[in-house]
């Protein structure tokens, strides 16, 4: 049986430090070994026959080199998933009572991309909105193809009380890709 080569980009959870390491990725060929994050920016060519990027790539400022540099490091045949915040969470902050579950989403500003700075779990951090178009975009110039889009529709069995489950079905939180580079 052969290994698996798999790149990890992950933005660091709290409590949750054997998750990423400090450079954001972790490689796993049957196991977990660190390794810096600059492996798979400068590393050796068709080397992974998986990258997963999950909730970091909204915090680059440009993703142009980044997934040329992705396709570079995937063999023939090999998937590029990523997850991002849903565009239509991080176009507008305006609507949200801070410390209160968020009620009313504002989508404002859509066409607009770049950064923006928002208060998160207690911190201000600074993200970069960009349209699905953006994204499906960067993935097709850098040469992958797009195999699946998903926005994370929320499943019932997955929350305790249907009364959150009613408020995560008003707007998708998640914009998930999964992209393949061609044989």
């Amino acid at each position: 049986m052969s290994s698996i080569h798999l790149a990890h980009f992950c933005q660091p959870l709290i409590g949750l430090p054997e998750i990423c390491n400090s450079q954001h990725m972790v490689i796993i060929p049957l196991g977990y070994q660190a390794v810096d994050a600059e492996l798979i920016l400068e590393g050796p060519p068709a080397a992974f026959d998986l990258v997963l990027a999950r909730l970091a790539l909204h915090y680059v400022a440009d993703l142009a080199p980044v997934f040329t540099n992705i396709f570079r490091t995937l063999a023939a045949g090999a998937q590029f998933v990523f997850s991002v915040g849903h565009p239509v969470i991080t176009s507008c902050d305006r609507g949200w009572v801070d410390g209160t579950p968020r009620q009313d989403w504002v989508v404002d500003n859509y066409f607009s991309t770049g950064v923006r700075v928002t208060d998160w779990l207690g911190n201000t951090v600074q993200k970069y909105h960009r349209t699905i178009e953006d994204y499906f975009h960067l993935l097709q110039t850098a040469g992958l193809r797009v195999e699946e889009l998903r926005e994370a529709k929320p499943q019932r069995n997955h929350f305790d009380d249907r009364q959150t489950y009613e408020r995560r079905k008003r707007i998708p939180l998640f914009l998930i890709f999964s992209s393949r580079k061609p044989m």
